[in-house]
């Protein structure tokens, strides 16, 4: 999830600030986000198919602590798979089912605890789980809304609108987005707030006009990214090259235009996927597409 090595870089940057600072606003949070940090306690149970729904109560331990506080929680949850991040999803669920089958190897040996680890490792949010907390969210008269695909577009359009003012995340893929105000690192009373103009004080303004570039050129979930660059290389690499050296430079590293190709379609995933719009109540584009 996100682009490695991104958060790590900005982490002395970040201001650690009490959740109650956020008193009145409006914070999207990133729900699936949220479940996937709740499924791994209960991974065995998922893994036994014993029916458990403690990740509702989880996840609505989290909105009370939200609530508390006078903000105002809008929940954002994924919808359909997009097809420019197949590759990255199958790989993904490869590694989880081979988690799968090393744990019930663990089990067949008696090595529990491993067998416990491995389990967290393979399990997966499901439309179920998404529906079950959708079901209290609406008793609990909280907003959501289910994106077309992706949550990370969705939330950086309301955000765009000022239909909310931060987003509560782990996913570093929102910085790439564009996203203005980010809280991470949630504990239950406190955040880390990730502000756009960070990334000038990490780097220059070179970094913060071409995150994008960057991130896709040491590897994001649309595209693999080139290999050897992480996003320090690739920030120095697209600084010294330009954009008009790029293609040289993808054929000394044995890529041809069809990379570049990627590349581009990777850019417009970030800047122009479908989202929905609640003033509108239709699908639209993330950005306006270009007239061409």
């Amino acid at each position: 999830m996100g682009i490695n090595g991104l958060l790590p870089l900005l982490k002395n940057h970040l201001q650690r600030k009490h959740i109650s600072c956020f008193k009145n606003k409006r914070i999207g949070i990133d729900g699936h986000c949220w479940l996937y940090q709740i499924i791994p306690y209960i991974a065995e149970d998922l893994f036994y198919n014993v029916p458990n729904k403690r990740y509702v109560k989880a996840f609505l331990s989290k909105i009370k602590s939200i609530l508390s506080h006078k903000i105002i929680p809008v929940v954002i949850f994924d919808g359909d798979n997009l097809p420019m991040k197949e590759h990255t999803l199958n790989i993904r669920q490869e590694r989880k089912q081979k988690a799968k089958q090393e744990a019930m190897d663990a089990l067949k040996r008696n090595d529990i605890s491993r067998a416990k680890e491995l389990m967290k490792q393979c399990v997966n949010v499901t439309r179920e789980m998404v529906n079950d907390v959708i079901e209290e969210l609406i008793k609990e008269n909280i907003e959501f809304i289910i994106s077309p695909y992706e949550t990370d577009a969705q939330l950086t359009y309301l955000q765009n609108i000022g239909f909310v003012d931060c987003i509560l995340t782990e996913d570093s893929d929102f910085i790439v987005y564009g996203c203005s105000s980010i809280l991470y690192k949630f504990d239950g009373e406190f955040v880390s707030l990730y502000e756009r103009e960070i990334l000038k004080k990490v780097k220059d303004l070179f970094f913060y006009e071409n995150i994008q570039k960057i991130a896709i050129m040491s590897g994001c979930d649309y595209i693999e990214g080139i290999k050897g660059l992480g996003v320090i290389t690739a920030y120095k690499t697209l600084k010294k090259i330009g954009s008009e050296g790029l293609l040289s430079f993808l054929k000394q590293k044995n890529l041809d235009e069809n990379f570049l190709k990627k590349m581009e379609n990777a850019i417009k995933t970030f800047n122009h996927q479908v989202v929905f719009c609640p003033i509108q109540q239709k699908r639209i584009n993330l950005n306006p597409l270009e007239t061409n």
